[in-house]
C-alpha cells in the first residue's frame, strides 16, 4: 500500500482529545488518526449517494409498522460479542492485524446499522411520530 504525507492543522481541543485517546490505547497518535479516518470514511466501493437516496425513498414507502420494526435492527448477538471482545483487546493494546481488520469491518457495520436507524427515525418524525411513541 502506498502512503501519502499530509500536514493537518486542527483545533487544540481536538488535538488534545486525539492525543489522550492515543495514550489510552497505547498507540502513536498518527496510527490512531489513520485508524479513525479509515473507520469513518466510506470505502471507494461503498454506498454511493444514489444508493443512500434510493434507501431513503424505500424507507418512505414503508408502513409505520414496518418502519418501527426497521428501527429495532441491531448487530447480531455474535457481532456485538465480537465487537466487545475486539474493543477490549484494543484497549489492552493487543490486537493483531487480522483483529484490526475485523474490528474495522464491525465498526463499519455498526455505523451502517445506526445510520439506517437514524434515517428510519427521521421518516417516522416526518410522519409526526416521536422515537418513544
Amino acid at each position: 500500500m502506498s502512503t501519502e504525507s499530509v500536514r493537518l492543522e486542527m483545533p487544540g481541543t481536538l488535538y488534545r482529545r486525539a492525543q489522550h485517546a492515543a495514550q489510552m490505547l497505547k498507540q502513536p497518535l498518527e496510527q490512531l488518526l489513520i485508524k479513525t479516518l479509515d473507520t469513518a470514511l466510506p470505502l471507494e466501493d461503498e454506498t454511493s449517494v444514489d444508493e443512500l437516496r434510493a434507501d431513503a425513498i424505500a424507507l418512505r414507502a414503508l408502513s409505520e409498522d414496518a418502519l418501527w420494526l426497521e428501527s429495532q435492527h441491531t448487530l447480531t448477538t455474535d457481532q456485538e460479542a465480537q465487537l466487545h471482545a475486539l474493543l477490549e483487546a484494543q484497549n489492552a493494546g493487543a490486537l493483531s492485524r487480522e483483529q484490526e481488520t475485523q474490528l474495522s469491518e464491525l465498526r463499519r457495520e455498526y455505523t451502517r446499522v445506526m445510520l439506517r436507524k437514524a434515517r428510519t427515525f427521521a421518516v417516522l418524525a416526518e410522519r409526526g411520530y416521536k422515537p418513544l411513541d
